[in-house]
């Protein structure tokens, strides 16, 4: 079938966009696109695709469209929002690689790998401060109360050759077979290491398969939302204003009493949109990160029905140390308009902090 060339031209007060389509085989690839406005300097277009060609990514300054797929390759979602700090995130199969396989949603590891699969990126323009990594995967196995190691995740700087933040994964933190969860780890870039080049690397410990669609660097404290940080638009409440059953505010956070209960509940919102969601909790122990009894439960409450429709726990190994934030979070179905919690209750008397939940 020969290529079709169609150029489209409009002209609306004194805007002017011109976009250039190439379709062959009814698949059509956005390749430029350029908006004008009178008097004012041209915004070039960004558009991103994913391994199979796929548009995942289009937008313009700071407002971005995402687009997400089955996997058959049919689209089932787009989300756009404004992203105020460029975003930084990796595809794994873009990233080098020493074992492993390109599949629909990432990159693969099967039980005949082990060790470092995944690398890189080198990245040379991480200014010296205070970041989270993180990286998002899929089990097909999961294990409760199973501590046995199933990846391990570190932030490398490859110029000085030494370790700036590591994590083992636990089969017990996979909280649902073959649905996606972020995994992150706080760690600091320091003066001497300006310019060095770094890497967010995995290795993986030959169990189940695990699938890494990305990985990804943001600051805990310049992004005001977990859905800018990772890729998508969020709805998120912040843990001061939320109904608590005990515990006290600790500046825009909730701290935990001492006490087993729930340190926040609600928000009881019926705005967030239907369909398959990303719950998420930003959470913080302030004390001991060893022993395996579960520090908490959180869970995705469908007030309007009374169902607790997802659930998981965390545990002190949960966390890479005392002090930092770490993101948790738990796939769901969400049903239109009805009214819906996201939820943390304590189990023992380990201290929590809460600084942020929501959905994207």
């Amino acid at each position: 079938m020969p290529r079709l060339i169609v150029t489209l031209a409009a002209w609306r007060a004194g805007w002017g966009i011109e976009m250039r389509v190439f379709a062959r085989l009814a698949l059509a690839t956005l390749l430029t696109g350029a908006l004008t406005t009178a008097g004012h300097a041209q915004t070039r277009n960004v558009y991103g695709y994913d391994a199979q060609g796929r548009l995942v990514e289009a937008g313009a300054g700071s407002r971005i469209t995402r687009y997400e797929y089955d996997p058959a390759g049919n689209r089932t979602r787009s989300a756009s929002c404004d992203v105020a700090q460029p975003q930084r995130k990796w595809e794994a199969e873009a990233l080098p690689h020493t074992q492993g396989a390109a599949t629909p949603g990432g990159w693969q590891m099967t039980p005949a790998n082990s060790g470092i699969v995944i690398y890189g990126p080198y990245a040379t323009d991480i200014a010296p401060g205070s970041y989270v990594g993180l990286w998002r995967a899929k089990s097909s196995q999961v294990a409760p109360g199973d501590g046995t190691q199933s990846l391990y995740i570190d932030v490398w700087d490859a110029t000085a050759g030494v370790t700036l933040a590591a994590r083992s994964i636990p089969r017990s933190a996979w909280t649902a077979a073959d649905e996606y969860q972020v995994l992150s780890l706080a760690f600091q870039v320091p003066a001497s290491a300006a310019g060095h080049m770094i890497e967010l690397r995995t290795s993986y410990a030959s169990w189940a398969t695990v699938t890494q669609d990305w990985v990804a660097i943001s600051s805990p404290t310049t992004n005001a939302n977990y859905g800018g940080e990772v890729g998508a638009c969020a709805s998120a409440w912040e843990g001061r204003n939320l109904p608590h059953a005990g515990g006290a505010a600790v500046g825009d956070s909730w701290s935990s009493s001492g006490a087993a209960n729930h340190i926040v509940f609600g928000p009881y919102s019926t705005a967030v949109p239907a369909g398959r969601r990303t719950a998420f909790w930003q959470v913080m122990i302030d004390g001991s990160t060893t022993g395996s009894q579960d520090l908490a439960e959180l869970d995705v409450f469908d007030s309007t029905t009374g169902a607790q429709i997802a659930r998981r726990t965390i545990a002190p190994s949960s966390f890479s140390g005392p002090g930092a934030w770490h993101w948790f979070s738990l796939d769901y179905n969400q049903v239109a308009g009805h009214s819906i919690e996201f939820r943390i209750r304590t189990l023992t008397s380990g201290q929590l902090i809460v600084n942020r939940v929501g959905a994207f």
